[in-house]
C-alpha cells in the first residue's frame, strides 16, 4: 500500500472517530505497520471493524488500530482449508501469514 492510500484509510478512520486529518508521524507509522497490505483490504477490514465493533459507554466506536486490520485478514485464514485457494494464498502472503509449506499450494 502507497502512503497515500494510507493516508486516505486514515482519513476514513478520522472522519469516524471525530478526529482532526491524519498527521505525517501517523502516516508513516500506519505504514510502517500495516504498508505490507493491499489497500482494498485493508479499507476492507477498517469498514468492517466499525460495522462490527460494539460502541463504547460514550456510544464511540473503538479506535481503529493496525492490529485490528491485520487480525481481520489473518483470522480467516487460520480457520479455513489450504487445499489451494489461490485467493486465501494471496492473502497470507500479503500479511506475512503463510502456514508451513503453504506455498507449494499455488
Amino acid at each position: 500500500m502507497k502512503k497515500s492510500e494510507v493516508a486516505m484509510l486514515l482519513a476514513f478512520k478520522h472522519s469516524l472517530e471525530d478526529q482532526n486529518e491524519p498527521t505525517e508521524l501517523e502516516v508513516e507509522s500506519w505504514h510502517r505497520t500495516i504498508g505490507h497490505l493491499e489497500y482494498g483490504l485493508a479499507m476492507d477490514a477498517a469498514t468492517d471493524h466499525y460495522r462490527e465493533t460494539p460502541l463504547d459507554d460514550h456510544q464511540r466506536a473503538i479506535k481503529l488500530m493496525p492490529k485490528h486490520i491485520i487480525d481481520r485478514l489473518v483470522e480467516p485464514l487460520r480457520d479455513s482449508s489450504w487445499a489451494g485457494n489461490v485467493t486465501e494464498l494471496r492473502i497470507a502472503r500479503e500479511t506475512a501469514a503463510l502456514p508451513p509449506g503453504g506455498d507449494d499450494v499455488a
